[in-house]
Parts: structure tokens; C-alpha cells; sequence
């Protein structure tokens, strides 16, 4: 089972109460190991925009970071790359001008031990090795 978006959007911001309820159920049931799901890194992405949107919920990035870590102790619940996804969310804590994907991808390059290729100089900042072409 993969799950959407939509369904942590309402259990992090209960902006509908029905359904923050059934989501939490939900991930109560994964917890309980009744289900196993899917949350992929797509999904983190648009999450985590979603969430810090001033013109959505303007939550601060260690308030998402922190809500998004938690998903990480629900036993029944896989994070796709969760390695890679939880070293982002505390770098997107942590540095407050580098938006979430430029996060993902410097965790991802700090973990294969790679080379990012990107003229954008946030990178050199996440101490990840950076080229130019």
C-alpha cells in the first residue's frame, strides 16, 4: 500500500477533522503492525512544500522536520529512502535558505559518497562535494 499525500497533510495540519482522524487510525493500524505502506520520497517532497507554503499551512521547518521524523517510528510504515530522507529533513532544519530537494540531494550524495553536478553554491554550504561542467 502506497500512501498519498493527501492523507499526512491532514494528520499533520487536522484542517479536517474526519479525515486527520481516519489518517491517524490509520497509521495507529501500521503501528500495530495490522498493515504495511509505502511512503515515497515524492511524496516527503511535496509534503514537506506543502507544509511550509505561507500561503497553505506556514509551518517552520523545524516544525515539519520534526512532525516527518516521527513517521520514522511507526514500525509498519517504510520511508522510501529513509536514510537518505531523515539526514534531509535535519538538514532542512538546519539550513534555513536551502529548500528541501537541494536538502534530499545532498544527503543523497553524502551517503553514496558522489559528486553532485550544479552551478547552485547552496551545496558547497551542505559540505557535499559539488562540480560545474
Amino acid at each position: 500500500m502506497i500512501i498519498d499525500t493527501n492523507i499526512l497533510t491532514r494528520v499533520f495540519t487536522g484542517d479536517d477533522s474526519v479525515k486527520a482522524e481516519a489518517g491517524r487510525n490509520f497509521l495507529h493500524r501500521l503501528n500495530a503492525g495490522d498493515l504495511q505502506a509505502v511512503f515515497p520520497e515524492r511524496h516527503i517532497i511535496e509534503l514537506v512544500q506543502v507544509l511550509t507554503s505561507p500561503k497553505l499551512y506556514n509551518r517552520s521547518r523545524d516544525d515539519v522536520a520534526a512532525m516527518l521524523l516521527t513517521l520514522f517510528g511507526i514500525s509498519g510504515l517504510r520511508i522510501e529512502s529513509g536514510a537518505v530522507v531523515r539526514e534531509a529533513l535535519q538538514l532542512f532544519a538546519e539550513h534555513r535558505s536551502i529548500d528541501f530537494p537541494d536538502c534530499l540531494t545532498a544527503a543523497e550524495v553524502a551517503a553514496t559518497n558522489d559528486v553532485v553536478l550544479s552551478y547552485d553554491r547552496d551545496f558547497d554550504r551542505l559540505g557535499v562535494r559539488r562540480q560545474e561542467p
